[in-house]
């Protein structure tokens, strides 16, 4: 199923088409209102999708983006907010995200994950599976002010249990998760396979992988796998799919980097091959990882928090993903490249199926506020490492909107 296929389903689903649907950019608002519902002015606005790097004003009506202009002064509106000082970009998208709160033992509620840390939209990575979905949906991602949508664990259980694919064979089953993707098929994005990518894990990795391949295919589905340098676990992926933690630390798995600080050759081929690079944080960063491919100039595609309660600010060593960005401006990126990175690029994967990460109009007004602080910061690369790198600058989310709903954030540490 291509991209704008499954976007087209899900807006149709939503009733999304008739208002602000991607056919309907730049026609949403020919006949504009007399008083429009929210105009952002003063802020430096970065929106990678349409090449905006400057000062510029943004019109918000009926949740949708109505206007984007160097200036709208005498245009009248119902609130105005002065951005004076701070970025302005489109509502930020965490992509790996464990949002399960209370049902799993690596999650989080989705609030603290999302809104409050200026995301509008996150995929939740495989917390559950077949078993423990329904409950998902219903409980947790329905009732959520953050959008959420969900990568199928290919174990039925889910992360019950962090060993998910090695526990019980039954529980990888292709007729389990096919069928709960046709009844969760508006929130169902893609499928999650948690392989250890080892050569001694390498066989039932395999077996693993066979019966996800078979069900993306049918189901017209992108998988998001573990990392693995390993040819024979590689071969399954296909273009639209995802490889996840590439800085992972030794003690953990499998990383991008050899043992002599180089980027594994096949690392440099899944751009050619169509398959995306996750970051997802966690615990599976290391700055020295991070450092050695930097150096080469490689970074990932997306940049993900893997965000769970643990790893939360202000003592988690992810903080959120504001925090992410900054990491990553701390290892050379511009900050229109860490904007792309957590808007344009993951809103162009599979597994975000609706029409954000940009500013255009007749887009959903998702928009984040975006605060570049300066002082003296530490930044913490995983739990066991605890390795430290220094800088001057914190990125910190000060107010998040979504579907033009504004929401102002208590003060981040």
């Amino acid at each position: 199923m291509s991209l704008s296929t499954q976007r087209r389903r899900f807006l149709q689903s939503c009733g999304a088409l008739a208002v602000g649907g991607p056919a309907a950019f730049g026609q949403a608002f020919a006949a504009e209102p007399a008083v429009l519902d929210l105009i952002i002015t003063g802020g430096h606005v970065i929106d990678p999708a349409n090449g905006l790097d400057g000062l510029a004003d943004i019109a918000v009506h009926k949740g949708l983006i109505a206007r984007v202009a160097p200036s709208l002064a005498g245009v009248t509106a119902a609130r105005t907010i002065d951005a004076s000082g701070r970025f302005v970009c489109p509502g930020l998208i965490d992509a790996h995200v464990h949002v399960a709160d209370g049902m799993m033992p690596v999650s989080m509620p989705p609030r603290l994950a999302g809104i409050q840390s200026g995301v509008t939209t996150m995929v939740d990575a495989g917390s559950t599976g077949q078993r423990n979905y329904d409950a998902f949906r219903r409980y947790i991602v329905q009732p959520a002010d953050t959008r959420i949508f969900t990568l199928l664990n290919i174990a039925a259980t889910g992360l019950a249990v962090l060993n998910e694919l090695y526990v019980e064979p039954s529980q990888i089953s292709a007729k389990r998760a096919l069928r709960a993707i046709r009844e969760n098929r508006d929130l169902i994005t893609g499928l999650k396979a948690r392989v250890r990518g080892r050569p001694e894990t390498l066989e039932h990795d395999i077996e693993a992988m066979k019966v996800v391949r078979a069900v993306c295919d049918e189901a017209g589905l992108p998988v998001m796998m573990h990392w693995t340098n390993e040819p024979a676990l590689l071969d399954w992926l296909r273009p639209g799919d995802t490889m996840t933690h590439p800085f992972n630390p030794d003690y953990l798995n499998p990383s991008a980097i050899t043992a002599d600080g180089k980027l594994f050759p096949t690392v440099l081929e899944l751009k050619d091959r169509g398959i995306t690079v996750d970051l997802a944080h966690g615990s599976s960063f290391d700055w020295n990882k991070a450092e050695a491919a930097a150096e080469q100039g490689w970074f990932p595609d997306v940049l993900s928090t893997d965000m769970f309660s643990r790893y939360f600010r202000p003592d988690g060593v992810v903080g959120d993903l504001p925090t992410v960005m900054s990491k990553f401006r701390l290892l050379g990126l511009s900050m229109a490249q860490v904007v792309e990175k957590t808007t344009l690029a993951p809103a162009n994967q599979p597994s975000v199926p609706v029409p954000v990460g940009t500013l255009s109009v007749g887009a959903f007004a998702d928009i984040t506020l975006l605060e570049a602080r300066q002082g003296k910061f530490e930044f913490v690369d995983s739990p066991r490492l605890q390795a430290t790198r220094s800088a001057t600058e914190k990125l910190v989310a000060t107010m998040t909107i979504k579907s033009g709903r504004v929401y102002e954030l208590p003060a981040a540490s």
